[in-house]
C-alpha cells in the first residue's frame, strides 16, 4: 500500500492524527506528515520553494490560493475542511478571567500580566485589528509574546505568558492548559482550512480517500471533540 505524504498544519494534523489509525485500517495507506506541529504557512513555503512534493494539502485558504496559481494542487480536488474559533485558555489551575462578553475579553487582556498571540496566521492580525479598535494595543503590545511559530500555548503552559489566544484546537491539544473558552462570537474570527489534491501526486486515489475520510461523516466526533467545526 501507499504512503500519503501530507502538507498539513496543525489544526487539520490534530484532526488526521486523530482519525489516522481507522483511515489505516480501513485502506493500508500510511500517513506521513511533513510539517512539525508549531509549523506556520510561512514554513510550509520554504519547504515548498526547497522542492518538497506532497501529495494532500490540508491548508488555510491564503497558501491554497498560491498553489491553485502555482498548479500545484488540482482546483477541481478543492475542498473546505476545519472551521476552528479563536480560544483563550490559561496555565492549568490559573485563575480563570471572564471572557463571556465583550468587553469582559477586553477588560481580561488589560488586566492580564502578559499575552501570548501569533505574529501571523489568521488570529494574529485579527487580534491585532481588535486591540486597536479597543484602543488597547499599545497597552497589549507592551506586554505581548509574539510568536512566529504555533507555540502560544506552550508559552502559557510553561508560565511565560499568563493568558494565550489562538485557534481553540491548537490550545486544547496542548498539555498544561485550561481552555476558558472561545471570544465572544460577536468578536470571532474562525481559523479555516482547505483540502486539495497535489497535481504531481503518483497515488491519487489514495490521497482523495484521505481527503473524503477527513472531510466525511466518520471524522466529525473527532472533529467536534477536538474543539472545531466542519467547514
Amino acid at each position: 500500500m501507499s504512503t500519503i505524504r501530507t502538507l498539513a498544519l496543525q489544526s487539520p494534523q490534530i484532526i488526521i492524527g486523530a482519525t489516522q489509525a481507522a483511515f489505516e485500517r480501513r485502506t493500508g495507506h500510511r500517513i506521513e506528515q511533513l510539517l512539525r506541529h508549531d509549523e506556520m504557512p510561512v514554513h510550509a513555503r520554504r519547504k515548498l520553494d526547497a522542492g518538497e512534493g506532497f501529495d494532500a494539502a490540508f491548508v488555510l485558504p491564503a497558501l491554497m490560493d498560491e498553489l491553485v496559481r502555482e498548479g500545484r494542487v488540482a482546483p477541481a480536488s478543492r475542498t473546505g475542511f476545519l472551521r476552528v474559533p479563536i480560544g483563550v485558555a490559561v496555565c492549568a489551575g490559573a485563575p480563570w478571567p471572564a471572557i463571556d462578553t465583550v468587553e469582559a475579553f477586553k477588560q481580561a487582556m488589560v488586566a492580564a500580566r502578559s499575552v501570548a498571540f501569533l505574529k501571523a496566521g489568521i488570529s494574529g492580525p485579527h487580534l491585532d485589528q481588535l486591540f486597536a479598535r479597543f484602543g488597547i494595543a499599545e497597552a497589549i503590545a507592551a506586554k505581548s509574546h509574539r510568536t512566529e511559530t504555533d507555540t502560544v500555548g506552550e508559552l502559557v503552559a510553561a508560565g511565560e505568558a499568563e493568558i494565550g489566544v489562538t485557534a481553540i484546537a491548537t490550545l486544547m491539544a496542548t498539555p498544561g492548559l485550561d481552555i476558558v473558552g472561545p471570544i465572544p462570537a460577536e468578536i470571532q474570527a474562525h481559523v479555516v482550512f482547505e483540502a486539495a489534491l497535489s497535481t504531481t501526486t503518483q497515488i491519487p486515489d489514495a490521497a482523495a480517500a484521505l481527503i473524503a475520510f477527513v472531510t466525511g461523516p466518520e471524522a466529525l466526533p473527532a472533529i467536534r471533540a477536538k474543539g472545531m467545526l466542519p467547514w
